[in-house]
């Protein structure tokens, strides 16, 4: 399974440095592509350029949080 990760390109954004460099090194053991951004100002620059893969089964993140936002406004996501 750990193989199938690995052509999946990750955009990673955190502001927290301590926290963003462990997760990046954790990530890219399982990633050959893992983007990093500081904010997300930098990170939806970065998205612009990369276009990482955001897929999960049935319905993808980004629909997902459509759905939540539309009836939540104040949930923090990560996905």
């Amino acid at each position: 399974m750990m193989n199938s990760f690995k052509d999946l390109s990750i955009l990673y954004i955190d502001d927290e440095p301590c926290i963003h460099e462990n997760v990046v090194e954790y990530l890219g053991y399982y990633c050959d592509h893992v983007y990093e951004a500081q904010d997300g100002v930098e990170g939806f620059a970065l998205y612009e350029q990369i276009h990482p893969d955001i897929t999960m089964p049935k319905m993808n993140a980004l629909k997902m949080v459509e759905k939540i936002r539309a009836v939540d406004q104040e949930t923090k996501m990560l996905f």
